[in-house]
C-alpha cells in the first residue's frame, strides 16, 4: 500500500497502478476516533474481489507495528468522483474503515464500502 494526498491542483487522488492507496487525509488506521480510506482501482490484484461483499464480510487489517484491526462489512454505496466532501465526514465518525473503488458501466461512480471497528489487538 502506498500513501497518496489529494492534489487541489487537479482536484484528484493520485491512484497507483496495481496496489491499494492510502488517503493521507483520513485517520490512521486505529481504535480511538476517524475513520481510514483505501482505495484503489476495480482490477483483479486491488479491489475487484470486494466488490461481491456480502453483508458482515469480516476484513483484517495489520499495522507495521504489529497491531491487528478486525473489521466488519458494514454496507456500500456509489458517490460521485466529485463528491469529495466524503472524506471530512471520515473524519468527524467513530474510528472505522472505508475502501473504495470505481463502479459503473464507464466506471463512473465510486464505490464506498464501509467496515465497522470490531476488534483492535
Amino acid at each position: 500500500m502506498v500513501s497518496q494526498s489529494y492534489s487541489p491542483a487537479l482536484k484528484s487522488w493520485p491512484v497507483s497502478a496495481s496496489t491499494a492507496n492510502y488517503a493521507t487525509e483520513t485517520a490512521l488506521i486505529n481504535n480511538f476516533h476517524g475513520q481510514s480510506l483505501i482505495y484503489g482501482h476495480d482490477i483483479r490484484s486491488v479491489f475487484e474481489p470486494l466488490l461481491s461483499l456480502q453483508s458482515k464480510a469480516v476484513v483484517y487489517v495489520y499495522t507495521d507495528n504489529g497491531h491487528v484491526f478486525k473489521y466488519t462489512y458494514a454496507g456500500a454505496h456509489d458517490v460521485s468522483p466529485r463528491q469529495t466532501t466524503i472524506v471530512a465526514d471520515m473524519a468527524k465518525q467513530p474510528a472505522g474503515l472505508n475502501l473504495i473503488t470505481c463502479d459503473g458501466a464507464y466506471f463512473q461512480y465510486r464505490h464506498v464500502m464501509s467496515f465497522k471497528l470490531i476488534k483492535a489487538v
